[in-house]
């Protein structure tokens, strides 16, 4: 596949509930290679994708669901990990041959927080032709 550039803005916070760090990241495959509407190419990249994310926290899959994200496909998941103190929610989604992840972790007793579902609630498709930019 060549190389692929991954891009990622990271956000650390501090509160009284413990760290928590919210994520939104983002790559594109050669066009070949992945697309929205490859149905089962798809599943099998985001149960790879889940897979992947469990091995690389050490963690145990909680919850995984395929979900439509602001109409394209995409995956839902959460992992606990640090022995259970804490938690990785995670939602991705491809756009023609753009991958987006966005995620949250942080303490268990802080893991169902408004905060968190503002943060996931917040992802907005803007169309390329209306920003007069990319995706």
């Amino acid at each position: 596949m060549g190389s692929i550039e991954y891009h990622t803005v990271l956000h650390h916070s501090e509160e009284e509930k413990g760290v928590s760090v919210y994520k939104m990241s983002y790559c594109d495959y050669p066009e070949e290679t992945i697309h929205h509407d490859s149905s089962d190419l798809l599943q099998e990249f985001f149960a790879a994708t889940v897979e992947s994310s469990v091995e690389s926290v050490d963690g145990e899959l909680a919850y995984e669901s395929s979900r439509q994200i602001l109409g394209f496909p995409g995956m839902v998941w959460r992992i606990n990990y640090n022995k259970g103190h804490a938690v990785l929610h995670s939602r991705a989604c491809v756009v023609n041959n753009r991958y987006y992840l966005i995620q949250s972790a942080a303490p268990r007793a802080y893991a169902l927080s408004p905060e968190m579902e503002t943060f996931f609630n917040s992802l907005r498709w803007i169309d390329r032709e209306e920003s007069g930019g990319g995706q």
